[in-house]
């Protein structure tokens, strides 16, 4: 019997030990070896540097455009300030001298003030003759040319001083009394005996991209849009019988001969960048192709011309049903 109590209590241990769970070894963990914590490391600091980065430019950013501390202008390929000043329309008067292949003459600027406290107006320039400089007033105006690396394309920085700071809101008007070179960048001169009736010199523009400030003192740049006027004034040429004509890319407002010299009116009360700027003179006419468009060229010329295009008032009427309306 007690063999017996024994087997059973034997049993019930037997049976209480298979009933406890034993406790499995934990598997050995991965080891990292050197270099591979080393490449987690390099990866966190990356990460972090640039998201620290990233939140100080918006930072930056944010108190820029809020305060206006970045001067630096958007057009790189003007020298003008206008950020500062912006031209709200200018005034030309042309002396053209076909014998010297130069424009002589002056250009009188009204300029939108932008900021508060501006005194220095800056324009953009390329091998001009500036003469005087003066305000409404008629007041003498300090300017100066700034050389710059690269004159041979981007011209010099014209500096003026105004005698009194301009604010925000208010407008003031400059003088600019000067002459183009012989080489203006904007500028080609066809001899008389280039053109087709062999009688006069031809003169023509061509602005874009960053030639106006071979023409005029100016803010050369898209940025800016003006209107404008023009007074010209050209020669009469004695080999010719009718007067020579001026063309420019505005309306023409009144023309009249002045003694020995013929006067043309032009202007544009729609404003436009300074590169859509354009004249041409010359023993030149004009031939309508429709009812905004036409060729100018020389008389003998003008036909042929004319026939060449006589479907340029189509093509725009084509380009307006994709686009906008031509005005």
């Amino acid at each position: 019997m007690d063999n017996k109590i024994e087997k059973d209590a034997d049993y019930k241990v037997i049976e209480d030990k298979k009933e406890i769970p034993i406790p499995q070894p934990a598997p050995p963990k991965a080891q990292l070896n050197p270099q591979q914590y080393s490449n987690n490391v390099v990866k966190v600091i990356v990460t972090t540097f640039i998201i620290l980065t990233l939140v100080l430019l918006v930072l930056l950013l944010i108190i820029g455009f809020n305060r206006r501390i970045f001067t630096v202008n958007p057009d790189p390929n003007t020298y003008s300030n206008y950020l500062e000043f912006a031209t709200k329309h200018y005034s030309i008067v042309w002396n053209i001298d076909f014998e010297q292949t130069k424009f002589n003459g002056s250009v009188k600027l009204t300029l939108d003030c932008k900021k508060n406290d501006s005194k220095e107006v800056f324009l953009d320039t390329k091998n001009l003759s500036i003469g005087r400089i003066s305000d409404q007033d008629n007041n003498d105006l300090a300017w100066f040319l700034e050389n710059n690396p690269n004159d041979h394309l981007y011209g010099k920085r014209l500096r003026i001083t105004l005698l009194q700071p301009c604010n925000s809101g208010s407008q003031t008007l400059i003088i600019i009394d000067y002459n183009t070179s012989s080489n203006a960048g904007a500028l080609s001169w066809l001899p008389a005996n280039q053109t087709a009736s062999k009688l006069m010199p031809i003169v023509y523009s061509q602005c874009q991209s960053i030639e106006a400030r071979s023409l005029l003192p100016i803010q050369d740049t898209p940025g800016v849009k003006s209107m404008w006027t023009a007074e010209i004034f050209v020669l009469k040429n004695q080999n010719i019988p009718e007067q020579p004509n001026v063309y420019m890319s505005g309306n023409l407002t009144f023309n009249e001969s002045r003694g020995r010299w013929v006067y043309f009116k032009y202007e544009s009360t729609v404003e436009v960048p300074s590169y859509l700027f354009a004249i041409v003179a010359g023993h030149l006419y004009n031939a309508s192709l429709g009812k905004r468009t036409s060729v100018i060229a020389d008389p003998l010329s003008l036909e042929k011309a004319a026939k060449e295009l006589e479907d340029l008032e189509d093509y725009v009427a084509k380009f307006e049903n994709h686009l906008t309306k031509y005005e």
